[in-house]
């Protein structure tokens, strides 16, 4: 039996993914992932954010905070060459001492100069890159098909500049995913990663503030990805890897059967620790036993190849409540 998989045409030998996260931003962690039986890593991510506010460039740093608060909680006090060195640096040490894929990561909004920061990348010796593409709720300027364009000409910047493989995280929130989806996936991109979760503030009534109200993603999340994995998986040409929601290894499966090549890991690793990953792979194992599958390959899929169950996910109003 085996739990090997591609993404990307990445060999992994596990669908786990740990994804981009306070987890992997360490040495120290990610060899405790691989040890624990990770199919890949994805280091903690870079913020154009940051960086445009470090150099001074564009945007202010209250705009910065409002677009993404963490990329000011996480990096501050580092200069823009200090970020790029500290990430070169811990890719070059992975490299050295670990041998699962390793994916760097990059938080952007615009074609900015991540095309050069991801050579860089590419010559420090990591695997791929995910491009964590962020669009601000604010911007009034921008038309469904403008937010379309930009990201594809994102993807297409850094692609022009790379040989190793690129995939986009996003977030789910498209007037029409099918129609997005479509779009971006022509833009040469490698893998889709869906979906991202996004900073969500909350209104404090007694000190009537906003407030962060960070919290880890639950069994709740994993429906939108499911729904637009299972339509659109077997139609793209880039590889789809699931996100948001696992919290045990059945959620795993549940993507693998939606047509996911791999899944990214993230909030039960930091509930239970990077061990848990052994748990998450036995289950797997285990399943596949009892139902007499060799391979994920054999499995993968089964669901959006059915017509009657891809019907389903289709589906979006309730017909009646059993009881």
């Amino acid at each position: 039996m085996s739990i090997n998989t591609k993404f990307m045409g990445i060999d992994l030998n596990s669908p786990i993914i740990v994804g981009s996260s306070i987890l992997t931003n360490s040495s120290e962690n990610l060899k405790k992932a691989e040890d624990y039986g990770a199919g890949a890593l994805v280091i903690k991510s870079l913020f154009e954010e940051q960086i445009l506010a470090d150099s001074g460039r564009n945007l202010s740093e209250k705009d910065i905070y409002n677009w993404y608060p963490e990329a000011i909680r996480n990096l501050e006090g580092y200069s823009e060459s200090d970020l790029i060195e500290h990430y070169l640096n811990l890719i070059e040490f992975v490299k050295k001492n670990l041998t699962i894929p390793v994916f760097a990561s990059i938080n952007c909004v615009s074609a900015f100069d991540w095309p050069q920061f991801a050579v860089k990348f590419e010559e420090a010796g990591v695997d791929a890159i995910e491009l964590n593409i962020v669009v601000p709720p604010s911007d009034e300027s921008s038309s469904g098909d403008d937010i379309c364009l930009n990201i594809s000409n994102i993807i297409t910047s850094v692609r022009e500049h790379c040989t190793i493989p690129v995939s986009v995280k996003l977030a789910p929130y498209f007037t029409n995913h099918n129609t997005a989806l479509r779009q971006i996936d022509e833009s040469g991109i490698d893998g889709l990663v869906l979906f991202n979760r996004l900073y969500t503030p909350d209104i404090d009534i007694d000190s009537i503030s906003v407030v962060n109200n960070y919290r880890l993603s639950g069994s709740g999340d994993i429906s939108t990805s499911l729904r637009w994995i299972t339509l659109l998986s077997d139609l793209l040409k880039s590889d789809i890897a699931g996100s948001g929601g696992v919290k045990d290894y059945s959620d795993i499966l549940k993507y693998l059967l939606a047509g996911a090549k791999a899944v990214q890991v993230t909030s039960c690793l930091i509930v239970n620790g990077l061990e848990y990953i052994k748990e998450l792979n036995s289950g797997i194992c285990e399943w596949m036993n009892s139902k007499n599958f060799e391979s994920i390959n054999d499995f993968r899929g089964l669901i959006n190849q059915n017509p009657e169950f891809k019907k389903q996910f289709n589906r979006v109003q309730y017909l009646r409540f059993d009881t």
